[in-house]
């Protein structure tokens, strides 16, 4: 009887340890993972911000065909870049990205443009013919 009573408290001390080794595990990577999509998200953002100033220097200054081919290439790699993971995105970020790639296809049927090389443009290409209209 005792014996077991040992081997019961044994047992549950371990699992009592492991549970709470898996909810610390769990939080520091939550903690992580958090943090990881808010530096991403500050990252990205700067970016883009640098992008729009140096388009607008060029426009102020006339210097139209460069200002142009930089926007086409930037919506040729934010097309790219968002294709490939919509199945891992939460609905409202799967909206945004298929509302985007829709605006993206409108003024790609209305402006034509290649230029960032066959692959990325085939790629383009292929993303922009596979957007739906009714969703």
């Amino acid at each position: 009887m005792e014996r077991t009573r040992r081997l019961l408290i044994r047992v549950l001390s371990s699992l009592t340890v492991g549970l709470a080794l898996v909810a610390i595990g769990g939080y520091i990577g939550y903690d992580v993972g958090i943090k990881s999509g808010i530096q991403e998200g500050f990252f990205c953002n700067a970016l883009n911000t640098q992008t729009y100033v140096s388009v607008l220097r060029g426009l102020r200054r006339s210097e139209l065909e460069p200002s142009i081919r930089f926007l086409e290439v930037s919506v040729n790699a934010g097309v790219v870049l968002m294709t490939p993971q919509q199945d891992v995105l939460a609905e409202r970020t799967t909206k945004a990205v298929h509302d985007t790639l829709l605006l993206v296809k409108r003024y790609r049927d209305e402006y034509p443009w290649s230029g960032t090389g066959e692959e990325i443009d085939s790629r383009v290409a292929k993303a922009l013919a596979n957007v739906d209209a009714k969703n």
